[in-house]
């Protein structure tokens, strides 16, 4: 299945690579996302659900239904980590968002996984916490 993205956040940190990663790490624990795979520059998690009503609060495309028979959601992020120099990195995250069901209610057809692209809003929470992680933990200001 093709999921689509339009939106994607970037910020660079004056921090080592390490240090972000570990920030990125405890930022994804303390919001119950699970990492599915890791490499030395680059997380990917596992889908989360997310409550159907908060979807439409990060989907870029949210066409309104009349009756719709949206039922569940769920996301899986991207993130890339990108040394600049000894104390300086730049992350990119990339949300992928799902919603489950039929665009009307009255379909009657089986409902699907559709993907929705993003508008940036958790990718921007995302960087945020990380940042905020690192002030508190390694202290200074961005």
């Amino acid at each position: 299945m093709l999921l689509c993205t339009i939106s994607l956040a970037a910020g660079t940190f004056n921090f080592a690579t390490t240090d972000v990663l570990n920030a990125s790490n405890e930022v994804l624990l303390a919001r119950d996302i699970t990492v599915n795979e890791s490499f030395p520059q680059e997380l990917v998690t596992e889908k989360t659900a997310l409550n159907i009503e908060l979807l439409e609060n990060y989907i870029a495309d949210n066409q309104p239904d009349k009756n719709p028979g949206w039922t569940q959601a769920r996301f899986s992020l991207y993130i890339r980590f990108c040394e600049i120099g000894a104390d300086e990195t730049e992350v990119v995250i990339e949300a992928f968002f799902e919603r489950y069901g039929t665009r009307s209610a009255y379909m009657l057809i089986p409902p699907s996984w559709v993907p929705v692209p993003s508008n940036g809003f958790l990718e921007e929470e995302i960087l945020h916490a990380i940042e905020r992680t690192l002030v508190e933990t390694h202290g200074g200001e961005q």
